[in-house]
């Protein structure tokens, strides 16, 4: 039990002054005699309360740092606005209490209440019941015939797609998760055009390992994942390192291209016939994910999980894409690029006032 203000008084009158003070040792065999139901006190404990006092002239105990504690009223408040409303967030009631959010957080926890999250599920019609039943065995019955058939389909939680888009956010949309390849290509600028200069000598078995490992390289990543069965850390190592090994197999299609090594493969991507679409690919770039979103998303039936209705769904995609694409850059990305052309040439004539076009005297 830890010694209170009075205690250590009393420490201190027995210790004495003058030609009557008595050792550490007595004192502890004193106070123990007085108060033989405590704890011992250590020789230690009363040097220590000596010397405070000699220092400070007080014993009393110093005062404490930090945010002080949240009296009982406080924490009835908090948790009658939970019952009063039990749709209230932290935030909300920090805010109508002026109370911070751990501390709120802290007191829901010590009175096990838990933040939840409302679903919408879909409401049972009279008939579904039958129609579950008449579904699960043709599941059956095509399980049966196929041992392979449940591999082949696409599962989803039938109430919400919220855990999933979650995950989505969290693997996928955040701009990070693309740092590796814009790394690879910073790193390959660098090397092509300050190391190499554009200039680079390989010899034939240079060229077939680099024509055979990197294309190989890519064609992995892009079809490892057919099968689907595939465990957590295959999962998690694949979309660690996916991306980065993709930007090195680009790299060196880059690399050998500019250096005169892919002559056949540069004339081709060379070819003039690319300029139109590759002033379209940024606006596809930016509305692929919503045409994607409005397709899937608006259907009102089942997809069927086959590679002919993947292929019809991706040309479609695809072209509604590039169409939108033409139409967002005829309407806003040309005349914004025209515009801000317009807009640095007066800049620089007039930071310029001097220099005449050339023929001008």
């Amino acid at each position: 039990m830890p010694l209170n203000e009075r205690d250590r008084i009393e420490i201190l009158m027995m210790i004495g002054v003058g030609d009557r003070m008595r050792t550490q040792q007595e004192v502890c065999r004193l106070f123990h005699e007085m108060h033989p139901d405590r704890e011992p006190v250590s020789q230690s404990t009363v040097s220590r309360i000596e010397r405070k006092y000699r220092e400070l002239g007080h014993v009393r105990d110093a005062p404490r740092q930090g945010r002080p504690k949240i009296n009982e009223n406080v924490q009835q408040d908090v948790i009658l606005s939970a019952l009063e409303n039990p749709y209230c967030t932290v935030r909300q009631v920090s805010r109508d209490l002026n109370i911070g959010k751990s501390s709120v957080s802290n007191i829901f926890k010590k009175v096990k209440y838990h933040p939840y999250r409302v679903r919408l599920i879909h409401e049972l019609a009279e008939d579904d019941f039958d129609r579950r039943t008449e579904f699960c065995e043709y599941m059956m019955d095509h399980n049966n015939q196929n041992n392979g058939f449940i591999a082949n389909i696409l599962f989803s939680d039938e109430a919400t797609m919220d855990e999933q888009l979650v995950q989505l956010d969290a693997i996928y949309d955040l701009p990070w998760n693309r740092i590796g390849p814009y790394l690879v290509g910073a790193i390959t600028g660098y090397i092509l055009i300050v190391r190499l200069q554009q200039k680079l000598t390989l010899t034939k078995k240079q060229k077939a390992f680099g024509w055979t490992v990197f294309p190989l390289l890519n064609i992995w990543i892009l079809f490892t994942l057919y099968t689907r069965k595939i465990s957590v850390e295959f999962s998690a190592v694949y979309m660690g390192v996916s991306r980065t090994l993709w930007g090195v197999g680009m790299a060196w299609v880059l690399i050998a291209c500019c250096t005169g090594n892919a002559q056949a493969l540069q004339k081709f991507l060379s070819f003039r016939g690319f300029i139109p679409l590759s002033r379209l690919t940024y606006c596809a770039y930016l509305l692929n994910p919503l045409v994607a979103n409005m397709i899937y998303l608006g259907s009102e039936s089942a997809f069927n999980a086959s590679l002919g209705g993947f292929a019809l769904t991706i040309c479609g995609i695809t072209l509604l894409t590039f169409y939108l694409s033409y139409l967002f850059s005829v309407m806003i990305e040309s005349p914004m690029i025209l515009l801000t052309k317009m807009a640095f040439k007066r800049i620089t004539r007039r930071t310029n006032p001097r220099d005449k076009p050339q023929g001008e005297n």
